[in-house]
């Protein structure tokens, strides 16, 4: 119908919302993973929940490539952008909390940093999932799954420190400077955005185009894309 549903959320992957979702769309881009710290448990929070999503994905993939309309149904998911906190790059709330803010009177704090090109950070580490989950996803169900799609972005937003949001958050009410530290999201501009949506737009022509194979739907009749815990180790 050419419909748009948009959902902002804040916090870790939610199961229910994500079936909300695929009931309705049949273009779905999902932008995920910024919530996850990199503590044992939101480590294996994340494997989990995203192996998760990838299987509930799959269904949904599978179950549309039996319609008899002209277009199949396809996946988007974001890689995890960079984050350009001092230290390990992602963000730290006992590190980058209350006393990390910007003093407006003093300007002191928040600075977003070029990350540390010896170091992999957390957020190339959740990528590294992302992506093995999905390489197993294709090479296990065939042509047909690559209308799943992993959009690779975190390589456009690891250089970009000086694009960040940064000390200049907002106002509250009265025109009072908000005093933050933002240093995940950008700035609104087309030397980033241009290039992020060019991506997203080959990753999407990617996925129509296997979505849109007929050969997918006999290739995999009879078997449910559905990865188990130790194939996607």
């Amino acid at each position: 119908s050419g419909t748009i549903v948009l959902s902002g959320g804040w916090g870790m992957y939610n199961s229910t919302i994500l079936h909300q979702f695929l009931n309705v769309v049949d273009v779905v881009i999902i932008n995920h993973g910024l919530h996850y710290s990199s503590t044992h448990k939101d480590r294996a929070d994340f494997r989990e929940h995203m192996l998760n999503m990838t299987n509930t994905i799959g269904h949904w993939l599978q179950t549309s490539q039996h319609r008899t309309l002209p277009l199949s149904k396809v996946a988007l998911v974001m890689e995890t952008p960079a984050q350009h906190f001092i230290g390990t790059g992602h963000y730290n709330k006992t590190l980058h909390g209350p006393s990390y803010e910007f003093n407006e009177v003093e300007e002191t704090g928040c600075l977003c940093v070029p990350l540390d090109t010896q170091r992999k950070t957390w957020r190339e580490q959740q990528n590294e999932i992302m992506h093995n989950l999905i390489s197993k996803f294709h090479t296990n169900f065939g042509d047909g799954a690559r209308a799943l799609q992993l959009v690779r972005n975190y390589e456009l937003s690891a250089p970009r420190h000086d694009m960040h949001i940064g000390k200049f958050c907002g106002w509250r009410t009265g025109n009072v400077f908000d005093g933050c530290c933002d240093c995940t999201h950008n700035c609104y501009t087309p030397l980033l955005y241009d290039h992020i949506l060019t991506v997203i737009g080959v990753s999407l022509d990617n996925g129509l185009g296997a979505a849109m194979q007929e050969s997918n739907v006999s290739t995999n009749q009879g078997m449910t894309w559905t990865l188990t815990e130790a194939e996607a180790k």
